[in-house]
C-alpha cells in the first residue's frame, strides 16, 4: 500500500509531462514470471471496414498495427528491440502511416547503475517526418527496486537526424541535433494478473537558432489472461514546444490489444 500510494503521488505530480517521438524502450514492457533469457511479446490489430452514409456514399478503410518487444538476457548485459507499425487508410487515402525500429544494449543490466548504448530509425508520413535516425548513449540507476514496485531513472546524450516535409509546400527540411535524453520509470506489480508501468521521456536539445524541449509521459497497463495471453492498454501524451515544421504540438494516443508473449 506504501508502494502504490507512491505512485498516485506521482501520477498526479507527472500527468502534464508528456511525444510520440520518444520511444518507450523499457525492458518492463515485457512479462517478468519466465525464467528464459530470451522473451519477445507480439500485439497485432487488423480492422477492414465499409461504412456509408447513404448507398452511394461508400466508406471503405483500413487499419493495421504490429509491434513487437524482444529482450535477450544471456548473462551481465541485456540486448533490447522493438518495433512498431502503425498503418489506416479510408476510401484509398492514408490517414496514418508510422514506424519504427529501435535497438538498444543495456550494459551490465543488474547492476544499481547500468550503460545503455542504443540505435534507432523511425518516420511518420501522416506528420511530415520522412527519415529520423538516433544514436547515443546514457546512465542508467536503479533507484528501487523490490518484487512489486521499482524505480529507475536514465540520463544521457543522443545524435539526432531527421528529414521533414513543410505541411505547406513541398520545401524538405532537415535538422541534426545532439540532444540530452532523460527518462523516470515507474513500475507497480498490482498483483500476479496485472501489471502498471508509468515512463516519462525529457529529451532537450540546442541548435543554433533556438532551445527545443520534447516531454512525453507513457502509461501502460499490462493485465494478464493467461501464460501466453494479454491484453495490452497503453496511453500516451507528448508534447514539443517548438517542432522543426508548423505541425500540432500536442498530441495523445490510446490503443488497446491483445498480446502473445512467446
Amino acid at each position: 500500500m506504501k508502494y502504490f500510494k507512491i505512485y498516485l503521488l506521482f501520477w498526479l505530480v507527472f500527468p502534464v509531462l508528456s511525444n510520440s517521438q520518444v520511444l518507450n524502450i523499457e525492458k518492463e514492457r515485457l512479462d517478468q514470471d519466465t525464467l528464459s533469457d530470451f522473451k519477445i511479446k507480439l500485439v497485432t490489430d487488423l480492422k477492414l471496414y465499409n461504412r456509408s452514409g447513404g448507398e452511394n456514399d461508400r466508406n471503405k478503410g483500413m487499419d493495421f498495427s504490429f509491434d513487437v518487444s524482444a529482450i535477450y538476457e544471456p548473462g551481465k548485459h541485456a540486448y533490447i528491440f522493438i518495433a512498431e507499425l502503425d498503418y489506416e487508410r479510408s476510401n484509398g487515402i492514408g490517414l496514418l502511416d508510422f514506424g519504427y525500429a529501435h535497438g538498444r544494449v543495456n550494459w551490465l543490466a543488474e547492476n544499481k547503475l547500468s550503460y545503455e548504448t542504443f540505435a534507432q530509425i523511425s518516420y511518420d508520413n501522416s506528420r511530415g517526418l520522412d527519415r529520423r535516425t538516433v544514436f547515443g548513449a546514457n546512465l542508467r540507476y536503479q533507484l528501487v527496486n523490490d518484487n512489486h514496485f521499482s524505480v529507475y531513472l536514465g540520463s544521457g546524450i543522443m545524435q539526432e537526424s531527421e528529414d521533414w516535409q513543410h505541411p505547406y509546400n513541398d520545401e524538405i527540411i532537415s535538422s541534426n541535433i545532439l540532444k540530452s535524453t532523460n527518462y523516470l520509470n515507474v513500475q507497480y506489480n498490482i498483483n500476479e494478473m496485472l501489471n502498471l508501468n508509468n515512463v516519462v521521456y525529457y529529451q532537450a536539445g540546442l541548435d543554433d537558432k533556438l532551445w527545443r524541449n520534447r516531454i512525453q509521459n507513457w502509461l501502460i497497463l499490462n493485465t494478464k489472461i493467461t501464460k501466453t495471453l494479454s491484453l495490452k492498454n497503453s496511453f500516451v501524451l507528448a508534447y514539443e514546444d517548438k517542432p522543426i515544421v508548423p505541425i500540432t504540438k500536442f498530441i495523445y494516443t490510446l490503443k488497446t490489444g491483445f498480446a502473445i508473449n512467446l
